[in-house]
């Protein structure tokens, strides 16, 4: 612009003099990338970003996480209560077929020998 001095662009309003060397670039322009110093700028803005998709994620996933550690929480206390279901349903069978032949063997004894 002002002779054959060398210009770096900060964006599309913002123009710098390369041989100025207090210019201090704001942390927000260098995260942005439009002020490039090294190599690295990409991914630094990758790294930003993801830092920032998963506070945001966090955030939002917080809440959601509440409500399934609670139904975890409810589905082990049904199946502990499903568990002792049927033990006791599985205990009640084994007595019923126990006392089934138990009357079965008593009704034998009794024909046999009470009947002559």
């Amino acid at each position: 612009m002002f002779g054959d001095e060398k210009l770096v662009k900060l964006d599309e309003d913002t123009f710098i003099d390369n041989k100025i060397t207090d210019v201090r670039i704001s942390k927000d322009l260098f995260i942005k990338g439009t002020y490039k110093t090294c190599g690295h700028e990409g991914k630094i803005l990758e790294i930003h970003d993801h830092v920032q998709r998963m506070d945001k994620f966090i955030t939002e996933v917080s809440p959601l996480m509440d409500y399934v550690k609670a139904e975890i929480r409810r589905n082990e206390r049904r199946t502990k209560f499903y568990d002792r279901l049927t033990e006791q349903i599985l205990g009640a069978a084994v007595l019923a077929v126990l006392g089934f032949i138990g009357n079965w063997l008593i009704s034998l004894v009794k024909l046999k020998y009470f009947n002559d």
